[in-house]
């Protein structure tokens, strides 16, 4: 179910009532969308123009909640995210990382996989230590961006393996 999100004041725009929708919630909702939406648009256009044609290619999600309190995650837009992308882009998931994950997303895992069919349980791995090795056990080295600061670690992917 698709839906829209529209201001529609009755008569006309005071500038009262656009400082009203201003702070109003509606507005984090809207900036939520857009970045779905570019999320998306992104994905078709890496499926459309940079992966090989007539292969079906999988991919890795790197989720990083080092700085993510329990509090903090956002939720209902990493639902909507695996949504849309489970249901267009079946089968292109390999592996899901979820590292720094907080003890409660650990527990609330542990309740949950066995719900979970055990072909989606081995691609999904969430950890709550030891960063490195599990995103080095994952995803080769050469494919990694490695920026030392604050003493921590920060990964980003920076392109594809050319031997593959």
């Amino acid at each position: 179910m698709t839906s829209y999100l529209s201001f529609k004041p009755k008569n006309s725009v005071e500038p009262v009532r656009m400082q009203q929708i201003l702070q109003n919630q509606y507005c984090h909702n809207f900036f939520i969308y857009f970045v779905y939406l570019t999320i998306l648009y992104v994905i078709k256009f890496c499926i459309s123009k940079l992966l090989i044609e007539g292969k079906v290619e999988q991919w890795r999600v790197i989720i990083d909640l080092t700085s993510c309190s329990v509090l903090n995650i956002p939720i209902a837009t990493l639902k909507d995210i695996s949504k849309n992308l489970s249901c267009n882009y079946r089968s292109r998931l390999c592996k899901m990382l979820v590292l720094s994950a907080p003890l409660v997303v650990t527990g609330i895992w542990h309740m949950l996989k066995s719900i979970i069919p055990v072909v989606t349980q081995q691609k999904i791995t969430i950890t709550s230590s030891e960063k490195e090795k599990k995103l080095l056990d994952q995803v080769q080295a050469n494919q990694l961006e490695r920026k030392s600061i604050n003493c921590q670690f920060i990964f980003h992917i920076v392109e594809l393996d050319s031997n593959i």
